[in-house]
């Protein structure tokens, strides 16, 4: 509603003692009947050029008030057929320094985000479409992320961030993520906001990983906003075999001398293995995995032999070449 006229102060360009000359080019348009406000009194003399000003936060007919001084004329020419230019002045209106409307919402340039799309103002309906429609940047809203489980050694790339957050004013591919809380899973965010999780090599377990969407802010509104959720990640441990350290490698023994090799074996969880053979040669020690023997004179050639070595619930299998040489017996 428009509020009752103010009282303006009336400068002139000449003739009157105390008036401030301004040049023309300094005034504004003044033909948008919705911005103006109404001069009400007025000391001016016959042909003036009259200038109307207003001085910050003056009330305005729509409702607003100026932001700065703003200032309209008013030919009081003969031309233009004003015979008395104080009462002619009398209702004459005033531009105030608020810029266009050009879309006609009743909200000038200077508050409207967007003055050439009626829909978009102050107090306007927001609509998901990735624009600011109220002209103030709502916040991203992260909805509950799932938990992932995945399996040791292997990774999961389920998870797309997109599909779980909500942002009124900006598009899904402007927001920016981050992640804290991980220490053994390792996280990457692809540029299509897909997350790859690995974990340490031989870790499992569970953590818990918080992922923060922010957005930059809107042009007229540059104040960033974020959200958060938090979600669990657990690996899930297997049994993994056992391995020959170092791997085995072919050995020479000679007939009537001891031959001695030292198998060693790891467990990556720790576990207890045992060790077992297929030759009819020796015995491999089942808790030490050493062969010690004394190649007899049948026993001379070239022999492949396979050692296992076993954790209770997985094997690993190694092979060696053993070349027992002949010893030059004396005749009996």
């Amino acid at each position: 509603m428009p509020l009752a006229p103010n009282f303006i102060t009336i400068y002139t360009a000449c003739c009157y003692p105390s008036s401030i000359s301004v040049p023309a080019n300094y005034l504004s348009r003044w033909n948008k009947a919705s911005r103006l406000t109404t001069v009400t009194s007025t000391h001016i003399e016959p042909r003036d050029a009259i200038i109307a000003t207003a001085g910050t936060n003056t009330p305005l007919r729509n409702g607003q008030v100026s932001l700065s001084r703003g200032c309209s004329s008013a030919s009081l020419s003969q031309t233009t057929g004003l015979r008395h230019p104080a009462s002619s002045s009398e209702g004459a209106a005033m531009y105030t320094v608020f810029g266009e409307d050009a879309d006609h919402d009743g909200y000038y340039e200077n508050i409207d985000c967007n003055d050439s799309d009626a829909t978009v103002h102050p107090g306007a309906p927001e609509l998901d479409d990735g624009i600011d429609q109220n002209c103030v940047n709502d916040p991203p809203f992260l909805n509950p992320l799932p938990d992932i489980t995945f399996i040791e050694h292997q990774f999961d790339d389920s998870l797309r961030l997109d599909n779980y957050v909500y942002d009124v004013d900006n598009a899904k591919s402007s927001l920016l993520w981050s992640y804290t809380g991980n220490t053994n899973v390792f996280v990457a965010i692809t540029s299509a906001h897909i997350v790859n999780l690995t974990a340490n090599d031989q870790w499992y377990g569970k953590e818990n990983i918080t992922f923060r969407v922010s957005d930059s802010g809107t042009p007229w509104d540059p104040m960033p906003y974020s959200d958060s959720d938090t979600m669990s990640v657990t690996v899930v441990g297997v049994n993994d075999p056992p391995f020959f350290s170092p791997s085995l490698s072919d050995k020479t023994a000679t007939e009537d001398f001891p031959f001695l090799y030292d198998i060693n074996c790891i467990d990556p969880e720790g576990d207890p293995v045992s060790f077992s053979d297929n030759s009819s040669l020796f015995d491999i020690d089942p808790l030490s995995g050493i062969i010690n023997f004394t190649p007899t004179n049948g026993q001379v050639g070239v022999f492949r032999i396979l050692v296992t070595c076993n954790n209770g619930v997985n094997g690993n299998n190694g092979t060696f070449t053993l070349t027992i040489q002949n010893t030059n017996d004396f005749p009996f």
